[in-house]
Parts: C-alpha cells; structure tokens; sequence
C-alpha cells in the first residue's frame, strides 16, 4: 500500500519519494544501498521494497545526515518567501503531475525546516552521478526510464548569480521510476 504523506512522519530532513509507474502488474524491488533512518512503507526484507508495481506505487524513505549532497551551479535563486513560485516553475518545467507538484513542494518545505533563516533561497539541482555514487539503489527490474531529482537548498543574504537552470518535461514510458528529494544546505 501506499504511504499517506498528509501523515507521514518527518524526521531527518533528508528525504526523498520514489514514484513507481507501470501500466501492467509488475513485481518490482527497490533496495536503497545507504544507511535508511525512516521509511513508509516498512521494507518487506533486509531494506528492500518487493511490491507489486500496478499503476502507481509511491515509496518514502529518509537517509542518514551524515550523508551529503553537493549542489550543482546551476539553479533558481528567489525570495525566500517566494520559493512556491520557484516549486511552481520547476514542476512546469517538468511537466509533473498533481501529486509529484505536491511531493515537491513538501519535500521543498520540509527542507526549509533545516535551512538558515535568510532573506533568499537558492534552489540547486545535484548531478545524476553524485546521486547513484551516494544514494545508490538496486531496482529490479530497471526501468527504461528512471529519474533522480534531487534539490539542495541553501539559504543566502543576498540573491546569487547563478547559471540558470533548464529542465525538460519528463521522459514517460509504461514502466519508469521517479524519485524527487530535497535537502537544506
């Protein structure tokens, strides 16, 4: 079943959701190699997901602090107080559906919680690499299309100058994963 994030308990600030989409029933398995602090819902064995995928299967997980991101250069910096427009964009940019705008926009606010209280907020995208190197998981079957995202969050006094990001609309296929995360700075 899926986790219901209107409750879902939020503890280390370092979150991501896993959306599953398959068209067919499909047994799937999705192990995060990191150290886990919190998920919903619970690992079926040895911190691995095993579900039938049919057709949305949403997974959360928490990992270690200790765990760190860097941040690309690229990104958007705004008002703090304006971040949802910033959430808004990147959602547009996307083409994500309702509930991957509202995941985002929870994982944005939840970060938030960590981040400095400062008049601006720079949003930062972190490479496809640095998350399988540090947040490696072990799917099976592989999707076609699998995509991280994965937003730092750093607090600033004064708007940054930063290389605009650009992103496209996301590649949908009968079976493909979607993971969106965000973490403070």
């Amino acid at each position: 079943s899926s986790p219901d994030y209107q409750n879902r308990c939020y503890i280390t600030g370092t979150s991501p959701t896993i959306f599953v989409y398959s068209k067919d029933a499909k047994h799937v398995e999705i192990s995060p190699k990191v150290t886990v602090t919190y998920n919903d819902p619970h690992f079926d064995k040895e911190q691995t997901w095993s579900f039938t995928a049919e057709p949305i299967t949403k997974l959360y997980y928490e990992f270690a602090k200790s765990i760190r991101l860097s941040p690309s250069t690229s990104g958007f910096s705004a008002l703090k107080s304006e971040w949802k427009d910033t959430a808004k964009l990147i959602a547009s940019q996307l083409a994500l559906n309702n509930i991957e705008s509202k995941t985002l926009n929870s994982e944005f606010e939840n970060a938030l919680i960590d981040a400095d209280n400062k008049k601006y907020i720079s949003i930062l995208l972190v490479d496809q690499n640095e998350i399988e190197k540090k947040l490696p998981l072990l799917i099976s079957p592989r999707p076609r299309n699998l995509l991280r995202l994965h937003f730092i969050l750093k607090a600033t006094d004064t708007k940054e100058n930063l290389q605009t990001l650009s992103l496209s609309p996301i590649q949908r296929s009968d079976y493909m994963i979607l993971e969106i995360g965000a973490s403070a700075k």
